[in-house]
């Protein structure tokens, strides 16, 4: 082996799910698992404030996050991660109108918005 070469990465992605509903966890849970053969490792929050504890004990490749949330919104939780993590994307699912969550998001790095 080229020493030179970056170590062989494992299937999948690691993803944190951030959302106070467990039902909308679980129902990402499912369509993460249905993409690539379900390789991704998965964890949940249930919001900001847990996704940060759970970052600090385990950097992920993705952040999947709500806006509205108690403790802690989504958009805090982007910031954040944008500041301490800046390779983590960050995806924001939102049951508020496009136009208007993606105006909230536009100061956040590595950020998209997703309708709900």
């Amino acid at each position: 082996m080229d020493a030179a070469a970056p170590p062989a990465r494992s299937a999948g992605y690691d993803i944190l799910v951030v959302d106070d509903n467990a039902e909308m966890r679980a129902y990402i849970r499912r369509c993460l698992r249905s993409f690539e053969g379900g390789a991704h490792r998965i964890q949940e929050a249930a919001d900001g404030q847990e996704a940060l504890e759970a970052l600090a004990g385990h950097p992920c490749d993705l952040v999947i996050t709500d806006v509205v949330m108690p403790r802690m919104d989504g958009l805090t939780l982007g910031r954040l991660v944008s500041e301490h993590y800046p390779a983590v994307p960050v995806l924001l699912i939102t049951g508020e109108a496009p136009a208007d969550a993606r105006r909230r998001a536009a100061r956040l790095t590595a950020a998209a918005v997703l309708p709900k």
